[in-house]
C-alpha cells in the first residue's frame, strides 16, 4: 500500500524523475510504516497489560479482564475497547506523519506546504486499519477447523 500511495503522491505533485525519487524513497517509507505499526501495537499492548494487571493482581476482580481481552480479540464488541483501538490508530498515523515529514520526504524539492500533504495522504491511506477487525473470530473459525480435522 505505501508503494501505490507513493507512487500516486510523486505522479500528482508532478516531480520531475518521480520514478528514481519513488526508488530512493520507498525504503524509508516502508520502513517508517513498519515502525509506526508497532508502536500501534506497543499502546495497545501497553494498555492492555496495565488493564490486565489493575485487574488481576490488584483487585482479583475479573471485570477489567474484560476490557484487555475486547482489546486483543473483539475490538468493536465494546465502546471502551473500540476508542482505545482508535486511539492506538490515531497514534501510529501521527507517528506515519510526523516521520515522513522529518526522514522520507526531506529529500524531495518541494514546499513544507506539499510535503505536509503528502504526508498526510501516506498517514491517512497507510495507518493499521486492521487493528479494527475482530481477530477473536478468525481463531474461533481455526479452533473449528482444528477440532473437526484432529479430534476424531
Amino acid at each position: 500500500m505505501d508503494s501505490i500511495v507513493l507512487f500516486y503522491i510523486l505522479n500528482y505533485l508532478e516531480i520531475n524523475n518521480a520514478f528514481k525519487k519513488y526508488i530512493h524513497m520507498i525504503f524509508r517509507v516502508w520502513l517508517i510504516g513498519v515502525l509506526s505499526y508497532f508502536v500501534a501495537a506497543f499502546v495497545l499492548f501497553t494498555i492492555s497489560i496495565g488493564y490486565f494487571y489493575q485487574q488481576y493482581c490488584l483487585t482479583n476482580n475479573m471485570s477489567f479482564c474484560d476490557v484487555s481481552y475486547y482489546i486483543d480479540y473483539y475490538p468493536t464488541s465494546s465502546i471502551l475497547a473500540f476508542l482505545i483501538c482508535v486511539f492506538a490508530i490515531a497514534v501510529s498515523g501521527f507517528s506515519i506523519y510526523l516521520f515522513n515529514i522529518k526522514f522520507s520526504l526531506k529529500t524531495i524539492d518541494l514546499k513544507l506546504m506539499e510535503k505536509r500533504k503528502a504526508a498526510l495522504a501516506l498517514a491517512i491511506a497507510t495507518v493499521p486499519y486492521l487493528i479494527l477487525i475482530p481477530g477473536g473470530k478468525f481463531f474461533d473459525i481455526f479452533y473449528t477447523l482444528y477440532k473437526l480435522i484432529f479430534a476424531s
